[in-house]
């Protein structure tokens, strides 16, 4: 039986797997993004997530989140069609985030 997979595995960052996960499971992530403050960022980002619930407590704007862009899917995508690989891709329900649109 051959050691390689033709099938990638990817799912997003509301999945919330350790490092550790993704390199056991062999899984690819495409970030979501936090609007805090105005300023957007990846949710890999977020290093201290007790600083970052503090800031979000504290804000006085309304902390938001945002889908990946298509650009980021085919950032991850793109590597992996190109070794030949099958994409499965595993997201939040189409009906309560644009992420799965936006994996189509």
């Amino acid at each position: 039986m051959s050691g390689e997979s033709t099938i990638a595995l990817v799912t997003d960052s509301t999945a919330s797997l350790t490092q550790e996960d993704r390199e056991r499971l062999d899984i690819s992530v495409v970030n979501l993004y936090v609007i805090l403050n105005g300023e957007q960022r990846p949710e890999n980002e977020i290093d201290d997530y007790a600083a970052f619930y503090k800031a979000v407590l504290e804000s006085p704007q309304l902390t938001t989140t945002s889908q990946p862009s298509i650009g980021d899917f085919m950032e991850v995508y793109g590597p992996l069609l190109d070794n030949g690989k099958q994409v499965i891709s595993l997201h939040l329900s189409g009906s309560i985030s644009g992420t799965c649109e936006a994996a189509r």
